[in-house]
């Protein structure tokens, strides 16, 4: 196979053909060509260190490139290097097609713009499953430095698993001194938290005026957004991290809580 030569080795000539678009080895047989400019295959491995294969597909990319031409002379068939006015037509071509890439990149660039615009505003959403990843989710509140807690709580209609996470967790927020406000739908869940939370002075619950019918809590805490069901095994938690989305529901929420 034809050997790469390194860029300091390379002539002025090959340099200038490979900047226009030929391969190194297309260029390296077309100035061979040049020479003596036609030639059959058995001639041109004589005089280049190309192998018979390597030849012909080299040869098939300057006929394409329209650098050589093939004649059939009786049962040969011999190669024919064109006047080198024709590399004009290579440079013509390779700046059309410069061009159609330019257009391309210049009808590109206004999606990918947006896309970069938007990166710093898009919402994080993580999701947790499983009890080993509620609490992850439940200890995220100490992590984000948050002094109070908005809650959802929907009523008791099923047994929610996860209590003793939860045990756990209203015992160090307690510990932190983290407020929570909750608000509760008109039923017996009032009545539940209320004995639940009846010696935690950093807890205030509120009744809600609307039937809310949502199955899931919701808490909000230092821009953070936390939705968790329950299926009869484990939670499901989603997580949105997102300031604008954050100081919506907190409005919804102190308004509700009036």
């Amino acid at each position: 196979m034809a050997h790469t030569e390194s860029k300091k080795h390379k002539t002025k000539q090959q340099r200038a053909l490979e900047a226009i678009g030929l391969g190194e080895n297309e260029t390296r047989l077309y100035l061979l060509m040049l020479k003596r400019p036609k030639a059959t295959v058995q001639e041109l491995q004589k005089r280049s260190s190309f192998p018979r294969t390597m030849l012909y597909y080299v040869l098939r990319n300057l006929q394409e490139a329209g650098l050589v031409l093939s004649v059939k002379e009786g049962w040969r068939t011999e190669y024919i290097a064109q006047n080198p006015e024709h590399l004009y037509d290579v440079l013509d071509a390779r700046q059309r097609e410069f061009a159609d890439r330019i257009a391309d990149v210049q009808s590109l660039v206004p999606s990918l713009r947006q896309v970069y615009r938007l990166a710093d505003r898009r919402p994080d959403v993580r999701f947790f499953e499983g009890l080993e990843q509620y609490k992850a989710a439940l200890d995220d509140v100490f992590d984000s430095g948050a002094d109070c807690l908005y809650a959802y709580v929907p009523s008791n209609r099923k047994k929610r698993p996860g209590l003793a996470l939860r045990q756990a967790f209203d015992e160090k927020r307690i510990e932190k001194g983290i407020a929570q406000k909750i608000l509760v739908p008109d039923d017996e869940t009032a009545n539940v938290l209320a004995a639940q939370y009846d010696h935690d002075r950093l807890t205030e619950i509120r009744v809600m005026k609307d039937d809310r019918q949502d199955d899931f809590d919701m808490r909000l805490y230092n821009s953070k957004i936390v939705y968790s069901r329950f299926t009869a095994r484990e939670p499901i938690v989603t997580l949105i991290d997102d300031r604008p989305f954050y100081e919506m529901q907190k409005t919804l929420f102190l308004l509700a809580w009036k």
